[in-house]
């Protein structure tokens, strides 16, 4: 076979071509810059709520390392850091925290760092650097403003320690400084590791150095990615003849993993999730940049069939026509993709913001990541290349002869011309025109359904959000009014207990329909319990910390473990979930009943593994009377001089709800009526909170009240409403409705798009067809009757098929989001596919009336004489 040399000649024949389809350009430019758009979106929201979540969490955690080995020796930390596996690794040594006098409500960090451990902390100075010399200090911005010290490298700043219950002062020279992170937890002060060194040797670690482990290393490392961290710090200790997994064990080493990598806490089942959901919203997007560039080039090369023809008497081949058609849609993406993905990450830099506000942030952390526009780039362009490969088909299978005489049609329209032998009636015209091509109207349809379906997904998901669940995880009654501590989880003494002014105040409001008090005991009691159903109550952070005792003992060995008592009054005790056995409050109110405490899960499911005892026990508890401590500061020796015991039956397993508990986890926990606790603790039976349910037309002006109030009379309190949970879950419903119904939108301009493509284009090329009919009778309103019907179809069978495809969705997958989605309750709801067939509707009626009077400003003969 001869070649020739014709490459210049195709591309030639592809550029004019191009330019000689304006109108079909515009169209297909709209819809590659919608498709990438939607790509685009897509892959900045995932990759930059992902990035900005882990920022964020890096930031409250405390650093960016993937992990670390906690409190290690000079010999361990030196034979650690030279492990294969680790590519950067930072270490400090903690000498103490500030926690006294000024530093009351500012924690702050003591320790010698290393630069790279600076930096893994974000507390790496940005002016000036760190300690150098002995007696040199950097420290944040926050620090130096409540030591009323000048923000200038140099400047001398005095510090008071605490060293075993006594002050000591110490100045030094200002080295460096840095502003503080607002979403940081704590401060960190760096010193000299002089310094630091010096005062080890003269000061025994006090409780809390002990309890930061003063003297020893942190080391912080990262590996070459945040896969597998836990696996990869085992392995650093297995290969050093060290033991992660057993606190017990004499070679233990206590490790970190830093939560805020999502990989560290998403397990395979949710990373498949994860990754099929964006498949899953790939797929739709390629599917719906499918239905719309495919239809248009289909149109296109329907109306171009007698050129394709053309070229093939002159001895093109089916090759060089696929790769004509090719050329243009590459043309095409080079016009569209550009824009698209700098829309598409606009847009999705908003949606990060907007969810992330929604989730509580004060920031979000945009990045630029080149995989964005590379991902949105190789997906539009396989979703053009893909859509162009059957109209290339087409174009390149014609013979010269069929090109000359291809009419659209099917086996349809020859059964409705038979009807039509019976009696024409307009509207078989108008569904043997629909019927001329089934796979184009079949696209179309498609096209239409699936921003209904979309629409459909988004507004029921969005419906299914169930106020009450929500609200209820986290709130019971209408108000809880308590002192701060306890919102931050760090209630426990007598000094932080409600005054009873501030009940008779807040009781004084009209509109209270019921009120009680939640008490803690803030004084000593211990639970006589196995050693084996002590560990069952722990977490496994406390398991790591365990006293030396304890490991000592036999599992069947006794012992008496510290335990959380709760009083509650009756409109409180109404609120527990009992899991096993029940008690009612009258039979509580005698005393000889007690109710063993467990937590639930995020899905409701109480870990009964974790309680102590079965229903039916008998537990006795050891109330301390009479008791001090003896020694300086936290070091203190408990003495008890006086103590009383009772044994109760426990009478029932409940879950107390997180709001109306100390919410922390890790224990032995009962409760008992609140009488019964004021009897057996006296003052230490403390008022933790309170909490009232409202007339409905008084919860503004409570709320009002108690803003006022905790802002301006006794700020030491706080107070939680189910008014704020339910404008936070009605600002969440917003937010998903924004974004999902934008994503709709956008897929229904698509599907607009290709509907009003495949009817202005087809009433254009039926030109002299629609000619032919008026010359024999037909009158202009009939045909624009007809039309009119055309489009209308398209909205009804669109409709319908929305509907049927809304039921396999809604049975399919919202009712299964019931089980992964704690506050989600599947609804059915009719608004938006009714909505949409009103908009198809009109649509069926303008397009095809403002395209006809376009067509209708030539004459019938004129139209007649037209050139085939």
């Amino acid at each position: 076979m001869l070649r020739v040399k014709n490459k210049k000649t195709i591309r030639r024949l592809a550029d004019r071509s191009f330019a000689a389809n304006k109108t079909r350009n515009i169209m297909a430019v709209i819809a590659v810059i919608l498709t990438t758009l939607l790509f685009s979106a897509l892959f900045t929201a995932a990759i930059s709520i992902k990035y900005s979540t882990e920022q964020s969490t890096m930031r409250q955690v405390g650093g960016y390392a993937h992990g670390g080995f906690k409190e290690v020796t000079d010999e361990q930390k030196e034979a650690l850091i030279t492990h294969p596996l680790i590519e950067k690794y930072g270490t400090n040594k903690v000498l103490t925290a500030l926690q006294d006098g000024i530093f009351s409500k500012e924690r702050v960090e003591v320790r010698y760092s290393d630069d790279i451990g600076a930096d893994m902390y974000f507390c790496k100075p940005t002016t000036g650097s760190m300690p150098g010399e002995k007696m040199e200090l950097a420290t944040d911005t926050r620090i130096l403003d409540l030591l009323g010290v000048p923000h200038k490298v140099g400047e001398k700043i005095t510090v008071p320690f605490v060293f075993h219950g006594e002050t000591r002062e110490e100045t030094f020279t200002l080295s460096g400084f840095w502003e503080r992170d607002e979403a940081a937890m704590v401060s960190e002060m760096w010193l000299s590791e002089a310094f630091v060194d010096e005062m080890l040797s003269e000061y025994e670690p006090d409780s809390i150095m002990e309890s930061m482990g003063a003297g020893l290393w942190n080391v912080n490392i990262c590996f070459k990615n945040s896969q597998n961290i836990e696996e990869n710090l085992r392995k650093i200790a297995e290969d050093n003849g060290y033991d992660t997994e057993d606190p017990m064990a004499e070679n233990y080493l206590r490790t970190g993993v830093n939560w805020a990598y999502l990989s560290t806490h998403t397990d395979t089942g949710g990373a498949l999730l994860n990754i099929g959901a964006i498949a899953v919203l790939c797929m739709m997007i390629v599917l719906t940049g499918y239905l719309i560039i495919n239809n248009i080039f289909q149109i296109s090369v329907s109306g171009d069939i007698r050129f394709y023809g053309l070229l093939k008497t002159i001895g093109t081949t089916g090759r060089q026509i696929k790769a004509l058609i090719r050329r243009q849609a590459l043309k095409l993406c080079i016009l569209g993709l550009p824009l698209g993905m700098i829309a598409g990450y606009l847009a999705g830099n908003q949606i990060t913001s907007l969810i992330m506000r929604n989730m509580s942030e004060e920031k979000a952390y945009l990045t630029l990541n080149p995989w964005i526009f590379i991902g949105a780039a190789l997906f539009s362009l396989f979703t053009v290349l893909l859509s162009c490969r059957k109209p290339g088909k087409i174009a390149a299978s014609v013979s010269p002869v069929e090109a000359v005489r291809y009419v659209e049609a099917s086996p349809l329209g020859k059964r409705l011309q038979r009807k039509e032998k019976r009696g024409s009636r307009i509207l078989n015209m108008a569904l043997a025109n629909l019927g001329r091509s089934r796979k184009r109207t079949i696209l179309v349809i498609l096209s239409l359904s699936l921003s209904v379906v979309l629409l459909y997904g988004v507004s029921a998901f969005s419906a299914g959000f169930d106020m009450n669940k929500f609200v209820g995880k986290f709130v019971t009654a209408d108000y809880l009014i308590a002192n701060k501590d306890l919102f931050k989880s760090m209630f426990g003494s007598k000094n932080q207990e409600l005054d009873k002014t501030v009940i008779q105040t807040v009781n004084s409001q009209e509109g209270i329909k019921e009120a009680g008090l939640v008490y803690y005991d803030t004084g000593i009691t211990h639970a006589s319990m196995t050693k084996e159903q002590y560990l069952r109550t722990l977490l496994a952070i406390q398991l790591q910390t365990l006293d030396d005792e304890i490991r000592a003992m036999n599992d069947n060995d006794w012992m008496e473990a510290a335990a959380d008592l709760f009083g509650l009054d009756e409109v409180p005790f109404q609120y527990l979930d009992f899991v096993e056995g029940q008690v009612d409050y009258e039979e509580l109110k005698k005393g000889d009943t007690i109710i063993q405490l467990v937590h639930k899960d995020d899905y409701g499911v109480p870990y009964l593994e974790k309680a102590p005892y079965s229903v039916g026990d008998k537990v006795t508890l050891s109330f301390a009377d009479d008791y001090e401590y003896i020694g300086d500061d936290m070091d203190a020796e408990l003495i008890v001089h006086k103590s009383h015991e009772k044994t109760y039956t426990i009478g029932a397993t409940a879950v107390l709800p997180n709001s109306l508990s100390l919410r922390r986890y890790g224990g032995v926990d009962f409760a008992m009526a609140s009488d019964v606790l004021k009897g057996e603790k006296g003052d230490d039976a403390t008022r933790m909170c309170y909490i009232l349910n409202m007339e409905e037309d008084a919860v503004p002006a409570m709320e009002d009240f108690l803003e006022q109030y905790t802002k301006e009379i006794d700020p030491s309190l706080d107070f939680e409403s189910k008014k704020s949970y339910s404008d936070q879950f009605q600002s969440f419903r917003r937010m998903f409705l924004l974004v999902g119904g934008s994503a709709s939108l956008v897929v229904a301009l698509v599907g607009i798009l290709n509907y009003i493509n495949a009817i202005v284009t087809g009433i254009r090329a039926r030109r002299r067809e629609l000619a032919v009919l008026q010359s024999i009778g037909m009158t202009g309103r009939q045909l624009k009757e007809m039309l009119i019907l055309e489009g209308s179809t398209y909205g009804i069978l669109a409709i319908l098929l929305s509907l049927l495809l809304s039921l396999v969705l809604q049975g399919l997958v919202l009712r299964q989001l019931e089980h992964l989605l704690w506050f989600f309750t599947a609804k059915w709801i009719w608004a938006p596919i009714f909505g949409m067939l009103f908009v198809f509707l009109a649509l069926g009626v303008v397009i095809p009336v403002l395209a006809y009077r376009i067509v209708e400003r030539q004459s019938v003969v004129e139209r007649l004489r037209e050139a085939e």
